[in-house]
């Protein structure tokens, strides 16, 4: 195993060679990138990492979508904006995937609501425990994504701090959303196969004819985690030597 540099020498990004001390405006010995290039002043920031509010949580969300690399190179390599971000993403799906499922066990919420405080009160209660149950989840799933990377990450070489990893795979997160969208789209499909009578006619030709539709909702999860685990993927790839604000104190002499 290589050694890694810490989080405070300041690296080439594109090759991982140590550039501090080079004169400002040289090129890396290692692969030619101009040093410049490689300042940890280039890291602006995500735009959440910017101005954590709505309409920037769903700008990252979407660029994270669009442009994965676009907002990869720019994140600022701190703790900042890391855990509000994943938080938030990590709700968002906990609550998109746990509504359906309570309407279900609890009953319809219109009716709930016309069923009187006491009765609301009850499918909210457990909305909201489904909803934490599954971001727990999440967030656990998220937790071995992040020690994976830089487990990986640092079996080839590579400065994959936790600040790092934290950051990729809190951008990344948005990939749970698409899970749960998903997932919801998948139920819709499934729903209306019944309603066509679709599913008596597998059973009746198949055995496992409720096992297989049973799969049906999951398959959307697991294409959403698709989506997480390749922009966790691309994230480890782009950032593998991102340089930290600590690195500004070895940035090149003008």
């Amino acid at each position: 195993m290589k050694n890694i540099p810490d989080e405070s020498e300041l690296l080439c990004e594109s090759c991982g060679y140590i550039i501090a001390g080079l004169p400002g405006g040289a090129r890396c010995p290692e692969c030619g990138r101009e040093t410049a290039r490689s300042s940890a002043l280039n890291r602006i920031g995500s735009p959440w990492q910017a101005r954590p509010t709505l309409r920037y949580w769903a700008m990252t969300n979407l660029l994270m979508l669009a442009r994965p690399t676009r907002v990869l190179d720019r994140l600022r390599m701190d703790p900042r904006g890391a855990r509000s971000l994943l938080t938030v993403n990590l709700l968002v799906s906990g609550l998109l995937l746990s509504a359906p499922w309570t309407a279900v066990l609890i009953g319809d919420p219109a009716r709930a609501a016309r069923g009187g405080p006491y009765r609301s009160l009850i499918f909210a209660s457990s909305l909201t425990v489904q909803a934490a149950a599954i971001a727990g989840t999440l967030a656990l799933l998220t937790a071995i994504e992040a020690r994976g990377i830089r487990f990986f990450g640092t079996r080839r070489g590579w400065r994959i701090t936790r600040n790092i990893a934290w950051q990729v795979c809190a951008h990344a997160s948005v990939g749970w959303i698409i899970a749960a969208c998903l997932t919801l789209l998948s139920l819709v499909v499934w729903l209306n196969l019944s309603s066509f009578g679709l599913t008596g006619w597998l059973e009746r030709r198949s055995n496992a004819g409720s096992s297989i539709l049973a799969v049906v909702p999951l398959s959307g999860f697991f294409l959403g985690m698709l989506v997480f685990e390749t922009l966790a993927y691309i994230g480890m790839r782009r950032c593998r030597f991102a340089n930290a604000p600590s690195s500004t104190a070895r940035e090149p002499a003008e």
